[in-house]
């Protein structure tokens, strides 16, 4: 007798199996169409998750692409992104939800700012997307590195006052706007930073920072380091395109 998965592959086309299962009052609310090609629910605007799409932590479908924004701020019921959006065309936001550990399940692609700001239990960047516009984890208290984090930014990239944060390590690769770790209590050096910034650097506010080795070799903007009662030594092999603010 074939095995029971066997027969399924054979004799049933998954695309053929209908798990539209949402209430229709929910997908006239959130202006949800369901995809039979992803078994996914699309979006051709923008979604402001309500309690009544999230149970047990979790979203109660899967969502594919919305080509507005998707915000699921300030939701501490959430415990995970799984089921969150693939492709979010313009911003994503999931900061103040302060159950969530990691970024698992968020957006593959976001086409504008990811924000993750102030959720007080992330101890992980994994899941971030690869490429982002703008990018921001800033005061996210248990968060130890940067593993994870996209590795091309378009403009900014913020994790500022992350008081746990011990490394750079795992930072972007190349960052088009601004890079801010000041107020990083813990960070000891600059190692991990990415290699070419071309907005400004701050690294101010870094009571236990001892070193500049690892900063970044171009700065389009100027370096801000002041304010770091530990450095002594300012000298660094970093083209800067304005001031060394110390």
């Amino acid at each position: 007798m074939k095995e029971l998965s066997s027969y399924i592959t054979e004799k049933l086309n998954i695309n053929d199996v209908n798990l539209d299962s949402l209430p229709e009052k929910l997908k006239r609310k959130y202006n949800l169409v369901y995809n039979h090609k992803t078994n996914k629910y699309d979006c051709n605007g923008s979604i402001r998750i309500d309690d009544d799409l999230i149970k047990n932590g979790y979203f109660i479908c899967d969502f594919g692409v919305v080509k507005g924004s998707f915000d699921c701020s300030e939701f501490n019921t959430l415990t995970s992104l799984e089921g969150a959006p693939k492709e979010v065309d313009g911003y994503f936001l999931c900061n103040r939800c302060n159950n969530l550990k990691s970024l698992k399940g968020a957006p593959e692609k976001v086409g504008g700012f990811f924000n993750c700001e102030y959720c007080k239990n992330l101890e992980s960047l994994e899941g971030a997307p690869e490429k982002v516009e703008n990018f921001s984890c800033m005061n996210c208290e248990n968060l130890k590195s940067l593993k994870g984090a996209p590795e091309k930014v378009g403009g900014y990239f913020c994790c500022r006052g992350c008081k746990n944060l011990k490394t750079l390590e795992g930072a972007p690769k190349e960052v088009g706007g601004n890079f801010w770790c000041n107020f990083c209590s813990t960070l000891k050096s600059l190692e991990g930073t990415p290699r070419k910034v071309s907005g400004n650097f701050w690294c101010s506010n870094c009571k236990n920072l001892e070193t500049l080795e690892g900063a970044p070799k171009e700065v389009g903007g100027n370096f801000k380091c002041s304010d770091c009662p530990q450095l002594t030594d300012y000298d660094i092999d970093t083209k800067i395109g304005g001031k060394l603010i110390k």
